[in-house]
């Protein structure tokens, strides 16, 4: 078929603003995108009317606050205000700049990179996430000072004030990031030239009409999803039905069923997305559905294997799959999406070489048995005045007909380069071909070839690792690894992939640093490893080695030599290894799985069971769980471990998940797995949501926050939890620096932020209860006035037996030493052998519990890495143990808290603050009962005196007169917020 060299659409249509006002103007009422909120109910629809008018208002707002051609951060959770905030910075003449809003307690350094490199002026988002990510840049220099802006909040009237301006074709429109956790990203610019070229390409390719309708569950932060599913309907004049990605990888069910409800004729994703329904879609989840309806089934964004094709027809034929409709495509960032499709209703070309050839870039056609021969997928023709060349990429000359090389396109869909990186640019996007000297060409990394004017793709040229349609760059998994324990050497580790079973396996070679070696222990690298790649990039590792150091492959020029690190591991012969670990062999799972012979858990069934049992049954139930997901052996967990921690990828959490809720009848929210939760914490809310028992957690009561002392550890609070009772939900901050996983901070109003975005997790608005005992006083204070600032209320701000701190710094400075030396020091012997085992104790131990201790049944509530929750053993101590190793930690983190402490300047408290007095003062007493808080609180302070001295008023008996009286006052605040207070 013969493509059109031209653009379809009104010659007077310059820019994507151009046309969407164009369809507004035409066809102002018709529905072009709807929203599934859960895969299934349709939550939200818009018509051309609604998305221009919306996108007017949002230009308008940015209209008065940046410039034409300033960056603006886009951070959406899935659903239709990331399309109007994308239109509304096409219509203001901004730079659009997609990306995924972090979630609690995961590492911001992709984003930060994107910010610096963008120079972004402005983040928009939703007022659901506001205040969450106002609390996360809060902490970050790179991001604390970017004005964030609720778009779902702007006006519509203020679309009247909008301010067209004329954008010329290659004017850019947004920036797609492709790398950047590493501090080097790539942010590929793509003009509205860009993007109306691709659109009419696709739109020949895919022969969409009005008629069209598409369904998507694609990210719309990445190119496939916003170019392939927002931007193509609006261009073909289709209509598209969204979901989350979520909501597909829960139940892949659900997009069939979409596709089936609303007879789309045009929906596909990555080759996973494929496998993903073969493997988990079960007959009666199908009950109904009618795929015949669907034209083109898009393959692309990873690999195209013949296999998923013949199996996902295979399966889906009785439903009316039809393998004709199977569309392979290749396309990339850097060239806006599409570079070439096959013909519609014709089924995928595929193509047999031989494997041996095929390994020495020779293409030989073979007729063999299956032995000896790989299967290639043809993904089909560019178009539209686009050239396809391959090209040698060592000689830059072309290929002959049966040579692999490098693939380079050009045309007018080719992105105009990478922001603010020449060198980059000018090696990838100004390629010419040295014996023709033809160009500029784009060099995509990719290898392949060109037969009968298909293109066949076959490996990569560069080392990018591709995860269910998801580009990683190994550098920065390389990064993630190398920061995540003190033995391992920088810049000496490499991350590839391998192939088992038609899957993407990922393998660290790391060295370790040579004076860690004696006192290594393997077993704990691996599994921080694990956790730190499962935590940053959502990916599970297959293989850990660990090497001596000077022992990985390097080239002469001394960079690390990835594929001689996988040729390597396939080859068994790499020198200087310390320890390996291996997943289980991965097991191909059959296309129709057996079910299971052994009966499925349910409600009753665990019901059945008596009280006592049920929490370690459940916790057995979980770990097996999770172990199938992991592909370890259910006996090498423990209900201790913390989620988060286990090594667990995106897909396999999400499998995990949706089997505990199915089989259970239970909400398990994503948060738990991805965010500290243990098994046990999980099998006791579990068991709390199927008893409908609110004990465990009572809702009569907001909870009390109180901040650890200056060492770190919230320990120290354990007997106060207890005594207070029962009914007092009662959460101990500790330091999330503890366990050694990130560096202490030394600025008060920085620690102060990050508790603050802990205990939303428990608590999201307020009013709030916290306080805070010695160096946690100060914490708490600040805690105190940028909840304030934040528009929240504070109900109640206890400080225990702590000097305020002076706005004069000498004399902050010298009170403060006078304070720790009387009240401090002077007190310090009797305590040390406690102090000295309860540290090591908490800090090592990795058991993390949701109940403090017996006794507590659960009111102790110690938050490590500010949600996860720690369990506090009692054992005999020694003075010796105070040069464990845990100590150390204790030292750095204590010194980076004196250092806070003693440069905190704090600022006027409009709230009352109630001061819990120790009765035995040491040294000259002080004037001023209220310890000096009153010149810092102009709501007043209200001051108790509790029995004891500064540091054994926390313990037994004396203690008891503190939860005493703290009890009284906790219960008074909240008898003046009846009604208005949010449970803990």
């Amino acid at each position: 078929m013969l493509l059109d060299n031209a653009l379809r659409v009104d010659p007077q249509i310059k820019n994507v603003v151009n046309l969407v006002r164009h369809r507004a103007r035409c066809q102002p009422e018709r529905i072009v995108y709807t929203f599934l909120a859960d895969g299934e109910t349709e939550a939200d629809r818009l018509t051309y009317q609604d998305l221009d008018q919306s996108a007017r208002a949002i230009a308008a707002q940015l209209q008065q606050t940046v410039s034409s051609g300033d960056r603006v951060l886009l951070l959406y959770p899935p659903g239709l205000d990331f399309i109007t905030a994308f239109f509304g910075c096409l219509y203001a003449s901004v730079i659009a700049v997609p990306a995924y809003p972090p979630r609690q307690n995961q590492s911001i350094s992709r984003l930060e990179s994107i910010t610096a490199n963008a120079q972004a002026a402005r983040a928009l988002t939703t007022t659901s996430l506001l205040h969450s990510l106002t609390q996360q840049f809060s902490t970050h220099p790179i991001l604390q000072p970017l004005p964030i802006l609720a778009t779902d909040d702007i006006p519509a009237a203020l679309a009247d004030s909008w301010q067209d301006t004329q954008i010329e074709p290659d004017a850019i429109a947004f920036l797609q990031y492709t790398s950047g956790s590493t501090g080097t990203p790539k942010g590929v610019m793509v003009s509205h030239r860009n993007l109306l070229h691709n659109s009419e390409l696709i739109h020949q390719r895919f022969e969409t009409t009005a008629d069209t309708v598409s369904v998507s569950w694609l990210p719309a932060y990445h190119d496939m999803g916003l170019i392939g599913s927002i931007l193509q309907p609006l261009y073909a004049d289709g209509s598209m039905v969204l979901m989350s990605p979520l909501a597909f990888l829960q139940k892949p069910d659900r997009w069939l069923n979409a596709i089936s409800r609303y007879q789309a004729t045009v929906s596909g994703g990555p080759n996973f997305a494929y496998d993903l329904c073969v493997q988990k879609i079960r007959p009666e989840q199908l009950e109904g559905v009618d795929l015949s309806g669907w034209e083109v089934a898009f393959n692309g964004a990873e690999p195209v294997r013949a296999e998923t094709l013949e199996r996902f027809a295979a399966k889906f034929a009785p439903y009316g799959f039809r393998r004709e409709s199977f569309y392979p495509c290749y396309g990339m960032a850097e060239t806006t999406l599409l570079i070439s499709g096959g013909i519609k209703a014709h089924p995928p070309t595929v193509c047999t070489l031989d494997s041996a050839a095929l390994a020495l870039n020779r293409v030989i056609l073979s007729t063999d048995q299956p032995q000896g021969t790989t299967q290639i997928v043809a993904q089909g023709q560019t178009g539209l005045g686009q050239k396809i060349a391959i090209a040698n990429p060592h000689t830059l000359t072309h290929c002959q007909n049966d040579e692999v090389g490098e693939i380079w396109v050009a045309g007018a869909s080719i992105a105009q380069g990478y922001w603010q990186r020449e060198e980059e640019t000018q090696a990838t996007f100004q390629a010419h071909l040295a014996d023709t000297g033809a160009g500029p060409f784009l060099r995509t990394g990719d290898l392949g070839f060109l037969q009968n004017g298909e293109l066949f793709v076959t490996g990569r040229l560069k080392d990018l690792i591709i995860v269910r349609g998801r580009n990683y760059y190994p550098q920065d998994i390389e990064w993630t690894v190398q920061a995540s324990h003190p033995a391992l050497r920088s810049g000496c580790g490499a991350v590839f992939a391998i192939e088992k079973n038609h899957q993407e396996c990922l393998i660290v070679a790391q060295e370790i640093e040579r004076t860690a070696l004696r006192t290594l222990d393997p077993a704990d690298v691996i599994r921080t490893i694990r956790a730190a790649v499962s935590q940053v990039h959502e990916l599970s590792v297959y293989g850990v080695w660990l090497l001596k150091p000077a022992s990985i492959p390097k080239t002469s020029s001394g960079k690390i030599s990835r594929s001689a690190c996988r040729h390597a591991f396939q080859t068994g012969s790499l020198d200087g290894m310390i320890a390996q670990d291996l997943l289980p062999e991965m097991v191909e799972e059959a296309a129709e799985p057996a079910l299971s012979s052994e009966p499925k858990l349910t409600v009753e069934s665990l019901l059945a069971i008596t009280p006592p049992n049920r929490q370690s049954y459940l916790e057995a139930y979980i770990q097996e769980q999770l172990a199938k997901g992991l592909r370890v052996d259910p006996a090498k967990l423990t209900p201790q471990q913390p989620l988060h921690k286990l090594g667990l990828d995106s897909l396999a959490t999400l499998e995990i998940k949706h089997q505990i809720e199915v089989e259970l009848g239970v909400d398990v929210p994503i948060v738990k797995f991805l965010e500290g939760i243990t098994i046990a914490d999980l099998a006791m809310q579990i068991l709390s949501q199927m008893n409908g028992d609110t004990n465990k957690q009572p809702s009569t009561k907001p909870s009390f926050f109180c901040v650890h002392p200056v060492l770190g550890v919230a320990s120290a609070y354990y007997d106060l939890a207890e005594a207070l009772g029962q009914d007092q939900p009662f959460y101990g901050l500790q330091s999330p620096a503890i366990l050694g996983e990130v560096p202490p901070k030394d600025r008060i109003e920085a620690i102060a932020a990050e508790y603050i975005q802990g205990i939303r997790q428990i608590q999201p608005e307020g009013p709030y209860f916290i306080g805070g005992w010695s160096f946690g006083s100060f914490v708490a204070f600040e805690m105190a006035q940028q909840l304030q600032q934040g528009g929240q209320s504070v109900a109640f701000l206890g400080l225990i037996d702590t000097p305020a701190p002076s706005t004069n710094r000498i004399q902050h400075f010298v009170q403060t030493l006078r304070f720790i030396f009387n009240s401090v020091l002077r007190n310090l012997g009797p305590y040390l052998g406690i102090i000295a085992d309860t540290l090591i104790t908490t800090t090592e131990e990795r058991q993390l519990f949701q109940h403090a201790g017996e006794k507590a049944n659960g009111k102790a509530q110690i938050l490590i890495d500010s949600d996860s929750i720690a369990k506090i053993f009692t054992k005999e101590a020694r003075l010796a143990k105070l040069f464990h190793p845990a100590i150390r930690r204790i030292n750095q983190v204590s010194n980076a808290h004196n250092r806070a402490m003693f440069r905190y300047k704090p600022e006027i408290y409009s709230g009352k603050v109630t001061l819990f007095r120790a009765s035995q003062q040491s040294g000259k007493t002080a004037k001023d009962p209220t310890m000096g808080w009153n010149a810092l609180a102009t709501g007043g302070v209200e001051m108790h005196t509790v029995q004891g001295n500064h540091l054994n008023v926390l313990l037994q008996p004396q203690v008891e007169g503190l939860a005493k009286v703290l009890k009284a006052c906790l219960d008074q605040a909240i008898q003046e917020t009846t009604g208005t207070h949010s449970t803990g």
